[in-house]
């Protein structure tokens, strides 16, 4: 049955939009594509979001933004990491193919998690610079992992490892962070 009312449309929407993103990025996917997956008219994604990028800009809200509020995003500890790295792949996903999609520069980005990241006023410069490079390193390893494991030959590690590697990877970086202070509380 095809959602009925507004806040079902748009729900459905963004939850088709969530999915073809992760898949294809912006420019691979028509609001026809998002419509049809959501099972709707697509004169309705005009209606409740202006336009595409109005809808892109809600998915990276609903997922930045479930992603902002898990416990884990205020760690810096390796197994929290890796359990938000799996939980949020969607988000993670979606968000590196919309930076790197050409139609990107259609969308003001949200980045609730990346601000959230950088928000502690006790950081100073050189600690918001470390996870500002984490931060890069895990959307670099998600999206680029497959693709060079393809191009080397290699299997494309399962989501489970890629997180325990990211995990590896972002506790390198901010261990100076935690030494000096623990893990933060954001």
């Amino acid at each position: 049955m095809p959602p009925r009312g507004r806040d079902e449309v748009m729900a459905a929407l963004v939850r088709a939009a969530g999915d073809l993103l992760s898949e294809r990025g912006p420019s691979a996917v028509s609001v026809r594509d998002i419509a049809g997956a959501a099972g709707v008219n697509q004169a309705l994604v005009f209606r409740h979001f202006g336009d595409k990028a109005g809808l892109v800009r809600a998915v990276l809200d609903e997922l930045g933004g479930a992603m902002r509020d898990d416990p884990a995003a205020a760690s810096l500890e390796a197994d929290a990491i890796a359990g938000l790295v799996q939980r949020h792949r969607r988000y993670l996903d979606v968000l590196t193919r919309v930076i790197l999609d050409p139609e990107s520069t259609e969308v003001d980005f949200p980045y609730p998690v990346m601000r959230q990241l950088v928000a502690d006023a006790s950081l100073d410069d050189v600690a918001a610079g470390r996870i500002v490079d984490a931060v890069a390193a895990v959307l670099g390893w998600v999206v680029f992992q497959p693709y060079v494991a393809a191009a080397t030959g290699r299997p494309a590690a399962a989501p489970e490892e890629v997180a325990d590697r990211v995990a590896g990877l972002v506790g390198a970086i901010t261990a100076p962070l935690r030494a000096a202070g623990g893990s933060r509380e954001v």
